[in-house]
């Protein structure tokens, strides 16, 4: 899994604009955490649980994946919200037209 995860991770920041917006920037560290999470799930398999730093490196990937979903989470939130304001906005406007066109008929 750890190895589909990376190729996935390599093809995305090589291949796709990701330093384009807000939103790709999250989630390409998000990636990132994610394949540190996983890396460390493996390394707990080869070194055994008492590895040096474990504890300090699975709160901070911890942290750091939560951060990164909830500032997806907002992202997507405000976005959504943007978009369902302009579409309303633009529907109040194509039926003002329309009403428009049928009083002048």
């Amino acid at each position: 899994m750890l190895i589909t995860i990376l190729i996935y991770t390599g093809v995305y920041f090589a291949r796709s604009p990701w330093r384009s917006s807000v939103l790709t920037m999250i989630f390409a560290v998000k990636n990132l955490l994610v394949v540190f999470l996983i890396g460390q799930v493996v390394a707990s398999i080869f070194l055994g649980s008492d590895y040096w730093g474990r504890d300090w490196f699975r709160i901070a990937d911890y942290y750091l994946c939560g951060t990164a979903y909830a500032a997806l989470a907002i992202l997507l939130w405000r976005m959504q919200s943007h978009d369902i304001a302009v579409f309303r906005s633009e529907e109040t406007e194509a039926r003002a037209e329309q009403k428009a066109r049928e009083e002048s008929l």
